[in-house]
């Protein structure tokens, strides 16, 4: 008799029941490009599973289970060794009962769980269109079209094989040159047999792919300078110059990445305010949607609407590295429906390059005007390339229907929410002086005071501008303005001052760090000169233990020639000890206070505790600055705007997130793939077409690449272009040891709960020791005692243990702790490397002993959510050893490191 029920596949949909894959891979991209994957995730959410408990950080002081009881068969172990062991008398311990009690919660109020938020949704918002849409995606209506044609899924190839060739050459960074020289090799043409016989044949092809984004164009600009020149005739004329302006339309980029399937999952369409509790009395931020700007935004906007926050880039950069001084000035756009931790990522494709502003030294004007002639080029230019925002964003007479990547429509409204750009380019944007504030009205001798300015009004500002164009520069002096027509003068709902996001790699890490505080600390130094000074900054790094997790810098940080923003963060770990006990203690609060706002300023989640703690950071170093560097003559005043910008943190996380989602790293990552590997495909003359040229080909092959895989159900296979010389220098800079044992497999440990680390360590241990080694290289001078006493807690030591002698033991050098992700930080998993090594001798050179520290929290209850240092112990650990047996030692046949956490801690040469 046949059964009716159905059968499930390996590799079939259990949602939709109606897609068998034949890999995983496979599988996960029908889910990632169906309603299919969103429906899984709420089924895992609504029934949440905990992995079984092996052994980890919270459970290394509770009692152990029945079956490590069952020890009195097992034969004695075989120990080999001339050592006597006293034998200590510890009260049998007493069998624990399980009881639960309602216990006020002391932990740290900033850190949360975010199992117990609660979220208020926006009533209306996001609403779903109803009617006869054709809610086919772009991926759908091509695969139709060619089925109706009757064509393979790689036309315009002539088949797969040259499909993948023609990607690779695209996407590998093959010169031109070497592409012709590649296709006429005799192998190629006679083995391979392309359709393609030339480059020229080549990229024919390839732009015969569909275009994504609405393609390229350019728009001439001419502009007449105040300088004279006579043309052919003998008359005198400005001179003019025409320039081109390479744009994409905004509207259609927005357009693609609302219906890409790939952001599904990370795609919100309504904003909501998320509290830590039901009491609603602490407000959390992380993405855009959760904060208050997208919240009063929606009550402007007609019911049902969808907000599309638009956030804009643009960075100035160099392009040519040794001469030909070329200069590109792309500009970026993202949309903060989009989760902050995927569109900071390229790989991901959620940034788009709308354009390339077009940089001239605007020769035809006098060098009296050039400057405020270049202000008024850019503002226009950006007028031009934003022209199709203004009519979309409008509140009564705006919003188009656009298919969502859920597979829905809805009525957008697109509307400019955050400009990202460093401090020069703020300036730029509003048209104001940069001695002054570009958000608030401060003035050039106030930046230092960490007191209350008035914001910015762009009805005012307008009005300024007004006026100074009729000849009455009163206001715009008053308010620093330049004599310009700003860009986003109509751009719908936009409060142009309130769209400048915290930049924490300029303002932060280049600026308040390393360009001010690091600088006036080694002045402050105890010693007679600034070389004695630097000399000794220099000997404190080098002297600084070296951790796999921190960077150590073996010849100080006085020879290093060129900065990164890696160099700033490694450099923000250890200052703090660098300097301590070398310059005065008002110093050292400084710089603390200062650390503790970048790593507040840095988390990727908030609550309103933890940016009032951000505030305390600030006001710490607003009230020892003066003490630190003013009565010391380091500094005379401390009107920087760097500096200042540091208080305009807070109320801009509130408004629009966490700062980390509009980081400044995340352009300067952009041009190497839009600006600077573009220039080198090109020929170096008129290379702004070239790049625009590069880069469609470039996104056609990958929309092609990702259509094939979706059509035909198989993964893509990325290809890494060649490189082409690492940006930065690391000089005088190194990592720590290795972080794990390359020889031996890496075995995990398995989580008890969701906040638990898990340990991986080598499946061999490299070392095999005797006891006096552990006592005197090791430091181990108590492990008898410890040893025994972790047996007695357990119940797991025999009458006769220590009647046998003892013998060697396998001792491991390093193991690995993994981290879990937890909201206040970035969410991906953090691996550290604890180390245990005595001192030994390498190539006739010593190596001093490395001892890590270790925090281990002592009990981690099932419900906890609080997360922080009450209950956790700080010990130096110096041993990770199994002992040696022909059979399972005491039940166990290996002591996992988070249980000798209790050994190592009671017997660590540490205080």
């Amino acid at each position: 008799m046949t059964s009716n029920l159905k059968r499930k596949c390996k590799f079939e949909c259990t949602v939709c029941w109606k897609y068998r894959g034949s890999t995983t891979q496979a599988l996960r991209l029908h889910q990632s490009h169906t309603g299919c994957g969103e429906e899984l995730r709420i089924r895992t959410e609504a029934n949440p599973q905990r992995r079984k408990p092996v052994c980890g950080f919270g459970n290394i002081f509770q009692s152990a289970s029945p079956k490590h009881n069952q020890t009195q068969d097992s034969p004695p172990p075989d120990f080999s060794g001339t050592h006597d062991f006293p034998t200590h008398d510890f009260p049998t311990p007493k069998r624990r009962r399980v009881e639960m009690e309602e216990v006020e919660d002391e932990g740290d109020p900033a850190i949360c769980d975010p199992r117990r938020f609660i979220s208020v949704d926006f009533t209306g918002a996001g609403a779903v269109l109803e009617g006869d849409f054709d809610t086919r995606t772009f991926f759908d209506k091509l695969k139709d079209e060619k089925i109706e044609k009757g064509e393979t899924m790689w036309l315009p190839f002539q088949s797969r094989d040259e499909w993948e060739l023609a990607r690779w050459l695209m996407m590998s960074g093959v010169t031109h040159n070497d592409l012709d020289e590649l296709l006429k090799l005799s192998i190629v043409q006679n083995g391979i047999e392309p359709s393609f016989r030339n480059k020229r044949q080549f990229f024919k092809i390839i732009d015969e792919l569909p275009k994504v984004r609405g393609g390229w164009r350019c728009q001439e600009l001419a502009v007449t300078g105040n300088i004279l020149e006579r043309d052919e005739i003998g008359s005198e004329k400005p001179k003019t110059e025409v320039l081109e302006l390479w744009m994409r339309d905004p509207v259609e980029c927005i357009r693609e990445l609302m219906q890409d399937p790939r952001f599904t999952n990370s795609m919100r369409y309504a904003p909501e305010k998320v509290y830590t509790d039901a009491s609603m009395s602490t407000r959390t931020y992380s993405e855009m949607w959760t904060a208050d700007w997208w919240w009063a935004t929606q009550k402007l906007l007609p019911q049902g609407a969808t907000i599309v926050p638009v956030i804009l880039a643009s960075d100035k950069t160099q392009l040519s590295t040794f001469s030909g001084d070329k200069s590109a000035w792309p500009v970026y756009l993202t949309i903060g429906n989009i989760s902050a931790s995927v569109r900071k990522k390229p790989s991901e494709g959620a940034s788009v390059l709308i354009g390339y502003i077009p940089v001239s030294k605007l020769e035809c004007f006098t060098s009296d005007v050039r400057s405020l002639q270049g202000y008024r080029l850019f503002h226009e230019s950006m007028r031009i390339l934003l022209a199709s925002l203004v009519e979309a964003g409008d509140p009564i007479k705006g919003g188009l229907e656009m298919l969502c990547a859920d597979g829905n429509v809805r009525k957008v409204y697109p509307l400019l929410a955050a400009y990202i750009a460093d401090f020069p380019e703020q300036c730029l944007v509003v048209g104001c002086q940069e001695r002054r504030c570009p958000k608030c009205l401060a003035k050039g001798d106030q930046l230092g005071d960490p007191l209350h300015s008035v914001l910015r009004d762009p009805e005012k500002t307008l009005e300024a501008l007004k006026e100074s164009a009729r000849g009455n520069r009163e206001s715009a002096h008053r308010y620093g303005l330049r004599d310009i027509t700003p860009f986003w003068r109509d751009l719908p709902l936009c409060n142009i001052f309130h769209c400048f996001t915290p930049d924490i790699l300029h303002q932060l890490h280049k600026g308040v760090f390393k360009d001010h505080m690091t600088k006036w600390s080694t002045e402050s130094v105890f010693q007679p000169n600034q070389s004695a000074r630097n000399a000794e900054v220099d000997i404190r790094f080098q002297s600084m233990p070296r951790h796999s997790d921190l960077r150590h810098f073996k010849k100080g940080i006085s020879l290093i020639t060129q900065w990164t923003g890696n160099e700033y963060k490694q450099m923000e770990k250890i200052l703090l000890g660098v300097i301590a006990g070398a310059v005065p203690r008002d110093v050292v609060v400084c710089m603390r206070g200062v650390l503790d706002f970048i790593h507040y300023a840095q988390l990727d989640f908030h609550t309103d505790h933890s940016l009032e703690k951000m505030k305390d950071a600030l006001c710490t170093f607003h009230d020892h600055k003066e003490a630190a560097f003013l009565h010391s003559g380091i500094r005379e005043h401390f009107n920087i705007p760097k500096i200042h910008a540091t208080k305009h943190y807070v109320p801009m996380i509130k408004s629009h997130g966490v700062a980390g989602g509009f980081n400044t790293e995340w352009s300067e990552r952009l041009h190497i793939d839009f600006a600077k590997n573009a220039y080198r495909a090109s020929n170096r003359r008129e290379f702004i077409k070239q790049m625009a040229r590069w880069l469609d080909r470039r996104e056609s092959i990958q929309s092609f690449a990702r259509f094939l895989s979706w059509s035909l159900d198989e993964p893509v296979k990325e290809i890494t272009p060649r490189k082409h010389g690492e940006e930065g220098n690391n000089e005088g800079a190194e990592r720590g040891d290795a972080e794990c044992d390359s020889d031996d497999e890496q075995l995990p440990s398995i989580n008890k709960h969701p906040l638990e680390s898990t340990c991986f360590f080598a499946k061999r241990p490299p070392l095999l020791v005797d006891l006096s080694t552990l006592e005197n290289d090791y430091g181990c001078d108590r492990f008898v005692y410890c040893l025994e006493k972790f047996l007695v807690d357990r119940r797991m030591r025999r009458d006769d243990y220590w009647d046998t002698r003892p013998g060697r033991y396998e001792v491991y050098k390093r193991f690995q702790i993994s981290v879990p992700p937890i909201p206040e930080v970035p969410s991906k998993t953090f691996t550290d490397t604890v180390h245990a090594t005595p001192s030994s001798k390498h190539n006739h050179q010593h190596v001093p002993a490395r001892f890590d520290t270790v925090l281990a929290q002592e009990k981690l209850d099932e419900d906890s959510h609080a997360v922080g240092l009450k209950g956790d112990l700080i010990c130096g650990y110096c041993l990770c050893s199994k002992l040696i047996s022909k059979s399972e030692v005491c039940g166990l046949d290996r002591f996992a490191p988070s249980s000798l956490f209790q050994i190592a801690s009671a017997s660590s040469p540490f205080p």
